[in-house]
C-alpha cells in the first residue's frame, strides 16, 4: 500500500499551505485538492506550490484529460485563489511597447496577443520599474483566470463544450508558462548578493578577433546555429510549441518554425550560416561563447559551456550546485551575463566584461592551466618588427 505522510497532515488554511509543501506525487495531487477547496485565500502558498513544482509535474494526465499536465492543475489552483485587479498605469505601458487595452474585458485573442508581446520585451524587463509592472502582470493574470476558471457563452478562440466555450489547453498553457518564466528570471536575479569588482585592463578585442577565423569552418557553423537557436527562443515558447506532446521534448529550432514567422527563421538561417562578423552583430554574445568553446577544445579538450557556463533556462535545477560551486561559473541573466564566484556576482555585462574577469579570477578549473590564456589577455601584444639589411655590394 503507499505510504503517504499527507495523510497526517490536512490543508485547512492558508498557513498550512504555506508551511506544507509535499514531495511525492499522490502528495501533491491531495494538497492540491485541499488548496482548492479552501477557495480563497492561499495565493501565496499556491505560487510557491506552483513554482517549486512546475517542472516536475509537467507531463501527461493519463485517461481523460488529453493535452493536460499536472502542471496545469497546479495553474488552475494557483487562479482560484487569485484576487483580480484589472488596474494598471497605462502610460507606462504605452512607453514600454506592451500591449493596451482594459484587461476587464480583453478577449482570449487580446490577452495572447499582450503576453507574447511582453515577451518579446521582457529581456529588457531587468531595467523596468516594478511599481508599474507588477500590476500590468496582475491584470493579465486576472484576465487569464476570468477565461480559464469559468465557461463562457461566447469566446473568440475558444473550445465548444456544450451550448458554451471554455479556454483551449493551448492557451492555458500560454498564460501558464508566461507566468513561471516572468516570476522565475526576476526571481533568480535575487539568489546571489552582488559584489561587484573592478575590472582589470585586457586586451579582450585582440584575443576574440582571432577566432573569426574559425567561420569559415562548416562545422562551427553548424554547432553556432543551434546555439543560437537556443537563445533566440522567447519565454515560454517551448511549452506552448510542444503542447501537443506534452513530456517529450521539442528541439528549439522545431519550436521556432512553429512559433515565428518562416520569412525571420530564413533570414536567420542565412546570417548564421554565411554572413561575416558584421552581419552576426545581432548574435554577438553567442558568437564570442561559441568562439571561447572551440578555443578551450581544442586547447584543453574541454566543453567550456559544459563545465562553467549556466544558461538561464537552466538555472532552476542547478541552484544548489551553482551556490556550492567551487570554480567561477558564468551565468546568464535577461540578455547578459554575470561572473559567481564564491557565492557572488562579481562582474556583469557582455563577454568581453565577464570572460575577462573569468579568466582571472580562475585558479586551476577542473585542473587545466590558464598560464597561456592570461598571457594572451592581459598581456599587450607583441609587436613583431623586422630590420632589413643591405650588404654592400
Amino acid at each position: 500500500m503507499y505510504q503517504s505522510e499527507y495523510l497526517t497532515v490536512r490543508i485547512v488554511d492558508a498557513d498550512d499551505a504555506k508551511a506544507c509543501q509535499p514531495e511525492e506525487t499522490v502528495d501533491q495531487m491531495l494538497w492540491l485538492l485541499d488548496v482548492y477547496d479552501l477557495k480563497e485565500g492561499c495565493t501565496e502558498g499556491a505560487h510557491a506550490f506552483f513554482m517549486r513544482n512546475y517542472h516536475t509535474l509537467y507531463e501527461r494526465i493519463p485517461g481523460c484529460m488529453p493535452r493536460w499536465c499536472k502542471t496545469m492543475l497546479s495553474w488552475v489552483v494557483l487562479l482560484q485563489h487569485l484576487t483580480p485587479c484589472f488596474d494598471y498605469d497605462r502610460a507606462w505601458a504605452i512607453a514600454h511597447n506592451v500591449f493596451v487595452a482594459d484587461p476587464a474585458t480583453m478577449g482570449v485573442q487580446d490577452l495572447m496577443t499582450a503576453l507574447d508581446a511582453l515577451s518579446m520585451q521582457w529581456f529588457s524587463a531587468r531595467e523596468w520599474d516594478l511599481d508599474k509592472l507588477n500590476p500590468y502582470l496582475h491584470a493579465l493574470w486576472s484576465c487569464a483566470r476570468k477565461w480559464t476558471l469559468f465557461m463562457h457563452a461566447t469566446m473568440d478562440r475558444g473550445e465548444p463544450q456544450g451550448d458554451l466555450f471554455k479556454m483551449k489547453p493551448s492557451d492555458i498553457i500560454g498564460c501558464m508558462s508566461r507566468y513561471y518564466w516572468f516570476h522565475q528570471t526576476r526571481d533568480q536575479l535575487t539568489w546571489f548578493e552582488r559584489a561587484p569588482q573592478d575590472p582589470e585592463p585586457h586586451f579582450w578585442d585582440d584575443w576574440i578577433a582571432r577566432g573569426a577565423r574559425h567561420l569559415v569552418v562548416r562545422k562551427f557553423r553548424t554547432e553556432l546555429a543551434t546555439m543560437v537557436w537556443d537563445n533566440v527562443l522567447l519565454y515560454g515558447d517551448t511549452e506552448i510549441a510542444s503542447h501537443t506532446q506534452i513530456g517529450e521534448r521539442m528541439s528549439a529550432y522545431a519550436t521556432l518554425y512553429k512559433r515565428h514567422p518562416v520569412c525571420l527563421m530564413q533570414a536567420y538561417q542565412q546570417i548564421v550560416s554565411y554572413g561575416d562578423l558584421d552581419a552576426l552583430k545581432r548574435f554577438q554574445d553567442i558568437v564570442h561563447m561559441k568562439m571561447i568553446r572551440t578555443y578551450f577544445q581544442n586547447n584543453y579538450q574541454l566543453d567550456f559551456v559544459k563545465y562553467f557556463v549556466c544558461w538561464e533556462r537552466d538555472m532552476w535545477k542547478h541552484r544548489t550546485a551553482l551556490v556550492g560551486s567551487m570554480v567561477p561559473v558564468i551565468i546568464q541573466q535577461f540578455d547578459q551575463f554575470a561572473l559567481l564566484h564564491d557565492g557572488k556576482i562579481i562582474a556583469e555585462g557582455g563577454l568581453s566584461v565577464v570572460f575577462p574577469a573569468w579568466v582571472r579570477v580562475a585558479k586551476k578549473p577542473h585542473g587545466i592551466a590558464l598560464a597561456s590564456l592570461r598571457e594572451q589577455l592581459f598581456e599587450a601584444p607583441k609587436v613583431h618588427t623586422s630590420t632589413q639589411l643591405e650588404l654592400p655590394l
